[in-house]
């Protein structure tokens, strides 16, 4: 099917959607549409990006989702106007530096692409707002988005692209209020998390997560949390602070403290009560577990555990300075393990460490 010759008579013309129609080229006098706004030509049989519409001055939306379109032309900057470019579900393989260009962009979609790098130069996107990068072929998150002044919300799933194992530090500096990371390989999220003042919804659904850090009780205006579908066993001591939480979800985890029945409800005060009471007993737990352990250990036994647990060598040769001498061994054991334990963080349970030892110190 192709468009009529005569479209670029409709002088008046503000919005065209010719979507669906099986569509690989459209008239080189489009240029007639002086004061189109809105053009639509998704779901078509496009196999490159129709130049003819660089010459419409007064288009604010262009759609082209869903053809095959390898590339954006460089002539995208003549589209001065445009406040929104939907380029989802093509084969576009480069973000040209063309596009860090167009100020006045507030919405760009590139999922289902295979882009593979973000230049520094997007920063210079000052208007942007709401970036779809999803399903794309990088190899690490693009850090680069996160100078984005006014970016509200990344959207970054990679269920069909190429997923990624880490968030980086600098997340915290980005002004983001909604954050997209389904489907990657996240174990974790990063300790500056807390940074991220204006957040107010994380999904981080289907990934590897086993641990969470403990600034993301920070976030006390986070209003949605979706952690559901990972590896968590257990939440932050505080995880209570998120008492503006409207959504939460953690099922498919597998939690034991608290266990799902009580995070079931999404309240987080029966959440906070529940870790606290647990931390309690674990500490106690723990301490006594010390108590035993530096009366039943030797000289020998201890130095043992310093190699296995790789201890650094200026921590060996302070605790041996401190602790010095048979009567002071003792003290060179628990110190040894209170050491241990704050170094591992939340690693450091009950049930992980009495599996570490051999049965007959305990």
């Amino acid at each position: 099917m192709k468009l009529p010759e005569a479209l670029g008579t409709l002088h008046d013309l503000e919005i065209l959607s010719a979507d669906d129609n099986q569509l690989s080229d459209i008239p080189s006098d489009v240029s007639g549409l002086r004061h189109i706004q809105q053009l639509s030509l998704s779901k078509n049989a496009f196999t490159k990006f129709p130049v003819s519409v660089c010459s419409l001055k007064t288009l604010e939306i262009l759609d082209l989702r869903k053809n095959e379109i390898p590339e954006i032309p460089s002539r995208i900057a003549e589209l001065d106007r445009l406040t929104s470019l939907y380029m989802g579900n093509n084969v576009v393989n480069n973000f040209i530096p063309e596009l860090c260009g167009m100020t006045e962009l507030q919405l760009l979609d590139l999922a289902n692409n295979i882009v593979e790098e973000i230049p520094e130069a997007i920063s210079q996107m000052t208007g942007l707002e709401d970036l779809d990068i999803s399903h794309n072929r990088f190899l690490e998150f693009p850090k680069s988005v996160l100078a984005l002044e006014k970016l509200e919300r990344l959207t970054f799933d990679q269920s069909e692209g190429h997923p990624v194992p880490s968030l980086p530090d600098e997340i915290e500096f980005s002004n983001l209020s909604y954050l997209i990371v389904s489907n990657n390989t996240l174990r974790t999220l990063p300790n500056t998390i807390n940074g991220m003042k204006n957040i107010k919804s994380i999904v981080a659904s289907f990934n590897e997560i086993s641990i969470l850090p403990k600034s993301i009780c920070d976030l006390t205006q986070i209003e949605i949390l979706h952690l559901n579908d990972n590896k968590l066993t257990s939440l932050p001591e505080n995880f209570d602070r998120l008492s503006n939480l409207k959504d939460l979800r953690l099922h498919n985890n597998p939690l034991r403290t608290p266990p799902m029945d009580v995070c079931v409800s999404g309240v987080v005060q029966p959440i906070g009560r529940f870790i606290r009471r647990a931390v309690e007993r674990e500490d106690i737990l723990m301490l006594k577990m010390f108590d035993i352990l530096k009366v039943s250990m030797n000289k020998h036994e201890l130095r043992y555990l310093l190699k296995k647990f790789r201890f650094p060598d200026e921590k060996i040769s302070e605790l041996d300075q401190m602790y010095h001498g048979k009567d002071k061994l003792p003290d060179r054991i628990y110190n040894a393990l209170l050491f241990w334990r704050e170094f591992k963080g939340p690693m450091a349970t009950y049930r992980r460490t009495t599996s570490s030892f051999p049965y007959h110190w305990l």
